[in-house]
């Protein structure tokens, strides 16, 4: 009985550790405009090495450090339309306006590039981006579900060993 709670309670803490990462706060998330412009990359480089599907880019407003957008880096480095959405004077959302500097982030890391907007841009304006260069390494992330599926095994397995016992 005491090995069966000990698996229930190691399974109850890789599930809270899931929940807690799976309910992350988007108060950093971009906020939707009706107006936006889009970053793209027919082969994006990520330092000196095709870009990994999969990665994401995001892209801030160097002004108010508010997230503007974000996209998955699809197959063979393409990044597809990045939704940067701009200010709106109507709902107050302070998004991205002419000769905004905006930041990127390759998969939550800095990168050395910036890209300057235009004085005047439109809804719609397209820019792509060629290379960028993370300043640290870039983390390998560690699937919370992979731990969910570990915590549940074992307390299956440590179960199922008890009642063989008895």
């Amino acid at each position: 009985m005491r090995h069966l709670r000990f698996f229930l309670l190691v399974g109850f803490l890789v599930a809270v550790c899931g929940l807690q990462t799976a309910l992350a706060d988007p108060a950093d998330a971009p906020i939707p405009t009706p107006q936006w412009i889009f970053f793209y990359s027919r082969s994006l480089r990520i330092g000196a090495a095709p870009a990994t599907p999969g990665s994401v880019i995001q892209a801030f407003v160097s002004r108010t450090n508010q997230e503007c957008g974000a996209q998955s880096v699809g197959a063979g480095g393409e990044l597809p339309l990045l939704t940067c959405y701009m200010a709106d004077p109507i709902s107050g959302v302070d998004g991205a306006r002419g000769g905004d500097v905006i930041n990127f982030k390759v998969d939550g890391v800095q990168a050395a590039e910036t890209f300057t907007l235009p004085s005047t841009i439109q809804n719609g304006d397209r820019f792509e981006i060629l290379q960028l260069t993370p300043s640290g390494p870039i983390p390998i992330p560690e699937p919370t579900t992979i731990f969910l599926l570990g915590g549940g095994l074992a307390g299956l397995a440590g179960y199922l060993r008890l009642r063989r016992r008895k």
